[in-house]
């Protein structure tokens, strides 16, 4: 299968990477909104076909499939662009803004024909697999912490004056997102969506969570994720 990528980030260059350990995947198309990024991407990744156009893109067939790894607030519009295309689409984490697109996208997914996935690559990892069979031989669950906190390699930019996406809501930024996603798609996976779900979150002044602290709740414990 041939793929094309949206988005010139690092996390496209791992993407790639990670592609060539896979038989029959072939990376044949780059997307960037300035040409110049486009090319210089496509020339070091060994791609002839560069695209400044999202249509134009989505109508070539020299792909059958497109990762995209744009900012969070866009990824709905391309997502449904590539769909509407025929084209099957991996698209990073978190995949929509809210849930109404994620309901329309998989909709319009199933009357093409095509396949949609979010890259929550955790959940398919052989740790991931051997935490939920152990589960099953240990004593009730009374309380769960799962942590992810880092300093963003943004933040600097970010109190020098410089709003990077991922501290904007504008492009659907902040620390749940970013962060947050990977423990909670883990506690959703081991348990089971929580009866209930509050979160409690410290703002910066760009509108967006600088960190947060969620609370699950399910039958018998409490789960509390920091991010």
């Amino acid at each position: 299968m041939k793929f094309g990528t949206v988005s010139t980030g690092w996390i496209t260059d791992a993407f790639i990477e990670a592609s060539k350990e896979a038989e029959g995947f072939k990376h044949t198309a780059v997307y960037s909104r300035t040409v110049s990024k486009a090319e210089i991407f496509a020339a070091k990744h060994g791609v002839r076909l560069v695209f400044t156009d999202l249509n134009e893109m989505a109508a070539s067939d020299a792909f059958q499939a497109v990762y995209i790894a744009s900012p969070n607030s866009l990824h709905f519009e391309q997502v449904i662009t590539f769909l509407k295309a025929k084209k099957h689409v991996i698209c990073e984490k978190p995949i929509f803004s809210n849930l109404s697109e994620w309901k329309e996208a998989y909709r319009i997914a199933a009357e093409n024909g095509v396949y949609l996935f979010e890259a929550m690559r955790n959940l398919h990892a052989p740790n991931f697999g051997r935490l939920k069979e152990g589960l099953k031989h240990t004593g009730s669950v009374r309380s769960m912490i799962l942590p992810f906190i880092q300093y963003s390699s943004r933040y600097d930019k970010y109190l020098a004056g410089d709003v990077p996406n991922v501290f904007t809501p504008a492009f659907s930024g902040g620390a749940l997102v970013d962060l947050g996603v990977y423990p909670l798609s883990l506690a959703v996976g081991l348990f089971g969506v929580p009866e209930n779900a509050s979160y409690f979150p410290v703002k910066l002044e760009s509108g967006v969570d600088g960190s947060g602290t969620l609370v699950l709740e399910y039958p018998g414990f409490t789960g509390t994720i920091l991010c």
